[in-house]
């Protein structure tokens, strides 16, 4: 029942919300329809260290973090490179390029545990959203991607806002948008 009551309040917001009515532009900060678009940039503000037998660094809350101290509810991002090496992995302090950005939606055909949920128990099960940056910088070409997520409750799902994936970094990075 209450997943019916929530697919009828957004259908309701999308239909009414675009009658007429004063309109503002909202910023891409916030917006959580807007997509980071390539050609934006993500500056590493100081050198990185990504430990051996690894191939990325978790960061939550502008800090380094181990898989198992972030809560997978809140904003947090991956920052991958393409091998994984035997002994720490020094990424220098570099700006690269989004040459790419791909929005993902863990979901797979939840419709009938859904259905299934909404008999039984009344509820959905959380699913992660993400927003993957594939990076680009001549010199370190093994940097692979910054990949940003939250878990979010379906049907009422967003993907991470600019502002929460610039929280989520925190110091360490600076994302500057291609059209800033």
């Amino acid at each position: 029942m209450k997943l019916l009551v929530a697919i009828l309040t957004a259908s309701a917001l999308a239909i009414y919300g675009c009658q007429g009515g004063p309109q503002t532009k909202a910023s891409p900060e916030d917006s959580l329809f807007y997509t980071i678009p390539a050609g934006s940039r993500l500056t590493l503000n100081r050198p990185l260290a990504i430990p051996a037998g690894k191939a990325a660094v978790f960061l939550a809350d502008g800090e380094i973090k181990a898989l198992t101290a972030i809560d997978p509810y809140y904003p947090h991002c991956k920052f991958e490179v393409l091998h994984i090496r035997r002994t720490e992995q020094i990424v220098e302090a570099d700006t690269f390029t989004v040459r790419r950005v791909q929005l993902e939606e863990f979901a797979q055909d939840t419709a009938p545990v859904q259905l299934a949920g909404m008999l039984l128990a009344d509820s959905a099960s959380p699913e992660p959203w993400a927003t993957h940056l594939y990076l680009d910088s001549p010199r370190q070409p093994d940097v692979l991607r910054m990949s940003c997520q939250h878990w979010e409750d379906p049907p009422m799902a967003n993907h991470l806002t600019v502002r929460q994936i610039r929280t989520a970094l925190g110091d360490w990075f600076t994302l500057t948008l291609a059209t800033e």
